[in-house]
């Protein structure tokens, strides 16, 4: 009754570990540029 809310432990639309890792390199670099835009 009460641990209802946490039985779905996965996201809902689970990324295949072969795309997350194909998009890495993509978030890396938003990041990178994000903080540059930040400093400047």
């Amino acid at each position: 009754m009460f641990f209802d809310e946490f039985d779905i432990q996965e996201p809902e639309f689970p990324m295949p570990d072969e795309a997350y890792i194909a998009m890495l390199p993509a978030i890396k670099t938003a990041a990178w540029c994000y903080c540059r835009s930040i400093q400047y």
